[in-house]
């Protein structure tokens, strides 16, 4: 019988019923009904039809009488066994309520007799409503025991379902000291109740199954009925024989079938033995004999109806042996779906369902595999102890192909495969799934990455990004879960995802967790060969996470007690970069230049030196300090012209370049020899060339890469490079080369505030040069410009757009009276 559903709390059992003593009789709870499918109604329907139309009469008469003539007793209990005959419960229970406050003034035969009636209603109503609940098993006891202790006289049925309450309650003991009381042909159903019972328990010791099939088969020899013995005959050699299989020992099972199998033909044919023909196949399927198999499979089917459940086993069978015989996996499809969809009812369903979600992976059709996996997965983790012995099977085999998605590197697939055994674990995923989980993710977030890395559009690059932090932040919270749960059992795993947790969370960017998770590991694995790296990894989380003076803390406490450590070389940047960003400048400065000068420990092909310095040249450009700037980012810009910083170490020493101008034009303003002017106006020339060379190289480099790779300052960098580029030939007088590069920023970025730079220069390009009317059709492209851009879109720091320009404009304008021209030009209209 199904177990007890846990949701559900059964009432107790009342056994105070001592109806003399006024005590409480145990009432039938219509909510609390259980299941007993061992008899039939058949077997309790022996009066005729007629006799239902003569029970409700006199029920109809009785109810209708007023309670002080409420005393034949024996009489509303005849109303009662016929309702009860006529399958009216309702009624049945009605009046047995009814009788319920009169019963003290009943004799003791009459109060037997109501108790014995109440148990049967039970009885009779748990079968009919398909439950098992063991509140009502104990009532039907209770009242069974206190009916016989007044005196009931109990017939075989009585004594029967007597027996069957014990069996539901697991009472096997007590139900086989009754066999001898019980007529033969109920002693072995009995047995076979317990054995089935047990059945249903994967716990149930082997010996205890073997033993109690001897002893149904001793039971057994007292049934005189050929008709009746048969089928419980070949049961019994069935589950014998199935033991055998079970204990791996199938060619034992294939002799001792082969053997019964001719002694039933020879007592009475085969066409009832194709339960044994089925065995007999799995026998042979466990040794590799995929012919003999196919062969008692098919004489099963020949024998069997198409509605007989058993069908649902030779399909599963055949479907089992085209997969393992010829790999014909489309075969198999078939065999396993017409199981599946003939016998959704039938114990071989759910073979049927994993096997047709096997075969459908294999033939590539993963959304149906994964919701027929899914399906079956429910049925197990819904019904644990009826399917418990399925669990290791369905498990296994979705792993498989979980296992092979993630040598194709199918991560998406793998984990959507690993999903589907999730509702096995409903309180907490084991270690081992954690770690699969973990991986997977990882595995995802790194594929979502490099997907990124090569995407030119910007959007889908933003959402693969977006996809890996998510996939990021998945890897770390189960690397997370399963270090804590392996915390004891395995040091050096429980480190290992320690550590992998908190990496998944700083590529997730999740600066919180991260330093979480680091603080975790700095704290508990004293004496880890990581545990340095994670006090740098530790710094730089706390970096990111604008935490700087405790970044501070961390790089100093690393670099003083460590200063030998990679991990303290690796600190001296990130040191100088919460240095900076707390606008301790010097001290920045100080430890980048130790690093490029005189580290005994870091060499110029270092990568602690490449990162230091960059970082000098970033730290000079950005304060300004232009002449400081110039020869670290000319260091930088040889070394490292073709890496992923060229192209920003060119704008930059180009920038630096361009910057020095403005203080050499400053200084030609001022009186000096003949001499010097000439020398400082060389110079002058020499930095505009050297400026737009590299500024020529550096649009050169971003525009080599795509656009969705380049960060919001690279873009920044690369649109000003445009408009210095053309500035440089500008500034050095070379006004019709300025303006075809004015012309070429404009188009690149004609919907941004910068193209008003380019139109603007364009106009003072062409005043220069005298060529007024071009100038007039630049500066109506100016003003068009100047109308579309808001007034607040001219306080971004980053637009490349002086002082100077606005005043040039103004005086080009002014003293061509461009204005108004155009004034004029609109009042005409």
């Amino acid at each position: 019988m199904p177990e007890e559903p846990e949701n559900q709390t059964p009432d107790a059992p009342d056994a105070s019923g001592d109806v003399a003593g006024g005590g409480d009789i145990d009432e039938f709870d219509s909510n609390e009904v259980i299941e007993d499918g061992s008899l039939r109604w058949s077997q309790v329907w022996h009066l005729p039809v007629l006799l239902i139309a003569g029970a409700m009469l006199i029920g109809g008469v009785w109810l209708s009488l007023p309670k002080s003539e409420a005393d034949d007793f024996n009489g509303a209990l005849d109303s009662v066994e016929q309702f009860m005959i006529a399958r009216n419960y309702p009624s049945a229970l009605d009046i047995l309520d009814r009788l319920h406050p009169h019963i003290s003034r009943a004799e003791q035969n009459e109060r037997a007799r109501y108790l014995l009636l109440r148990a049967d209603l039970i009885y009779l109503q748990q079968h009919e409503h398909n439950s098992n609940l063991p509140g009502n098993h104990e009532k039907i006891l209770a009242n069974y025991g206190h009916a016989r202790e007044l005196g009931a006289p109990f017939d075989g049925m009585h004594l029967l379902r007597w027996a069957q309450t014990l069996v539901a309650l697991g009472r096997d003991a007590d139900a086989l000291n009754m066999l001898d009381q019980l007529a033969p042909e109920h002693r072995y159903s009995i047995v076979r109740h317990i054995i089935e019972a047990k059945l249903r328990d994967p716990d149930t010791p082997p010996d205890e199954l073997r033993a109690l099939v001897l002893r149904f088969q001793d039971e057994l020899r007292a049934e005189t009925s050929f008709s009746k013995r048969r089928p419980q005959e070949i049961w019994a050699v069935g589950l014998t024989a199935q033991m055998q299989i079970d204990a791996d020992y199938p060619e034992d099972a294939i002799d001792y079938l082969n053997r019964k199998i001719m002694r039933f033909r020879a007592d009475g044919g085969d066409s009832d033995l194709a339960p044994l023909h089925v065995q007999l196949a799995q026998a042979y399927q466990r040794i590799g004999r995929y012919d003999q198999a196919r062969l008692y499979l098919e004489q099963a089917r020949k024998h069997l109806l198409d509605s007989d459940p058993m069908g649902a086993d030779v399909l599963v069978g055949l479907a089992n042996v085209a997969m393992a015989e010829s790999g014909d996996v489309q075969q198999a499809l078939g065999l396993y779906s017409a199981a599946a969809t003939k016998y959704p009812s039938t114990p071989s369903f759910l073979d049927a369902l994993i096997g047709r979600a096997d075969a459908e992976a294999h033939l590539g059709a993963h959304p149906q595999a994964i919701e027929h996996f899914g399906q079956a997965v429910a049925m197990v983790a819904e019904q644990t102890q009826q399917f418990r012995h399925k669990r290791d099977r369905v498990t296994g085999i979705v792993r498989s192909h979980y296992d092979l998605n993630m040598d194709q590197a199918r991560y998406d697939r793998a984990l959507d495969y690993l999903t589907v055994l999730g509702p096995m674990y409903p309180e907490d995923l084991p270690a081992e799934a954690l770690a699969r989980f973990a991986l997977t993710h990882e595995l995802l977030a790194n594929h979502r990455r490099d997907g990124a890395d090569a995407e030119t559009d910007v959007e889908q690059r933003r959402a693969a990004n977006q996809e890996a932090a998510h996939h990021f932040q998945r890897a770390g919270e189960h690397y997370y879960r399963h270090a804590r749960k392996i915390t004891v059992s395995d040091n050096d795993a429980h480190g290992a995802s320690l550590w992998k947790a908190a990496n998944c969370f700083d590529n997730a960017q999740l600066w919180d967790k991260s330093i979480d998770v680091y603080g975790e590991y700095v704290k508990w694995r004293d004496g880890d060969p990581r545990q340095l790296d994670a006090i740098n990894r530790l710094g730089l989380s706390l970096l990111a996470d604008q935490q700087f003076d405790e970044a501070i803390a961390n790089f100093l406490q690393l670099i003083e007690m460590h200063p030998k450590s990679p991990a303290a070389r690796a600190s001296f940047v990130p040191l100088a970069r919460a240095y900076m960003a707390t606008s301790e400048i010097e001290p920045a400065r100080r430890l980048l230049e130790n690093v490029v000068t005189d580290h005994p420990a870091i060499t110029p092909e270092a990568k602690h030196f490449r990162e230091a310095l960059i970082e000098l040249g970033r730290l000079h450009y950005n304060r300004e300090a232009f002449e400081e700037a110039i020869p670290v980012l000319d260091m930088a810009v040889q070394r490292y012209t073709d890496s992923d910083d060229g192209a920003a170490l060119k704008f930059r020493l180009g920038d630096s370049y361009r910057q020095l101008v403005q203080a050499v034009d400053e200084a030609l303003k001022q009186p000096m020899p003949q001499t010097r002017k000439q020398a400082m106006q060389q110079q002058r020339l020499t930095r505009l060339r050297q400026a737009q060379a590299l500024f020529d190289e550096s649009i050169r480099d971003y525009e080599a890469r795509p656009t969705a790779a380049l960060s919001a300052l690279d873009q920044t960098f690369l649109r000003n490079a445009y408009l210095y580029h053309a500035d440089c030939a500008y500034d050095q007088g070379r006004f019709q080369s300025s303006i075809a590069l004015y012309d070429l920023a404009a188009k690149r970025y004609e919907d941004h505030p910068a193209s008003l730079v380019a139109l603007i220069q364009q106009v003072n390009a062409h005043s220069e040069l005298g060529q007024f009317q071009a100038a007039r059709v630049a500066n109506d492209r100016a003003r068009y410009q100047l109308r579309r851009i808001p007034d607040d879109a001219f306080n971004d720091p980053s637009l490349p757009m002086s002082r100077e320009h606005w005043e040039d404009w103004l005086k080009w304008t002014s003293e061509l009276n461009l204005f108004d021209a155009q004034a004029s030009a609109a009042v005409a209209q």
